[in-house]
């Protein structure tokens, strides 16, 4: 008789998410514009921020984009951050928006992926830091905790202002 033992007491310090590099950090920005969520507006984001902010892609049937909601409403306290609803319906949308509340500054749509894949998204959420000069300066894959915010971008944000 064989016997499998799965250790599942695992300790918080012991856990660590490989991240994916991105060719895109220290790149400017993508340029293709973006429609903004229930508005008949188009913007580039180069022209909706002079500052530190962030872009958060995340969709209403995500999972870990449920898990990730209260460490991006923090962020959203630190810096703006723009979200990008990725494959999503409006009416899901709202619903989301409205379970987890909004930390968005604005909301873009991907309705098709194809921002996501101009941006390098492997899936969501994704989130990325962009600096004043519209640079990608930290990308982070998989959903957001607290941890990281305190560990790595809290840190970013400050040596960037």
């Amino acid at each position: 008789m064989i016997i499998f033992a799965i250790n599942l007491d695992v300790k918080k310090e012991d856990k660590k998410i490989d991240q994916l590099n991105s060719p895109l950090i220290n790149k400017n920005i993508p340029k293709n514009p973006i429609r903004l969520f229930q508005k008949n507006e188009i913007v580039e984001l180069k022209n909706v921020y002079n500052e530190l902010y962030a872009i958060n892609f995340f969709a209403s049937w995500c999972l870990p984009c449920k898990i990730e909601a209260p460490a991006i409403k923090l962020l959203s306290q630190k810096i703006p951050v723009f979200g990008v609803a990725f494959k999503d319906e409006e009416k899901n949308i709202l619903d989301f928006l409205k379970t987890f509340g909004n930390p968005y500054d604005k909301i873009g749509i991907d309705k098709n992926g194809l921002l996501g894949i101009e941006w390098g998204v492997y899936g969501i959420p994704e989130t990325f830091i962009i600096n004043k000069k519209g640079q990608i300066i930290y990308k982070y894959t998989g959903p957001l905790e607290v941890d990281e915010l305190e560990k790595n971008i809290y840190d970013l944000i400050k040596n960037e202002r």
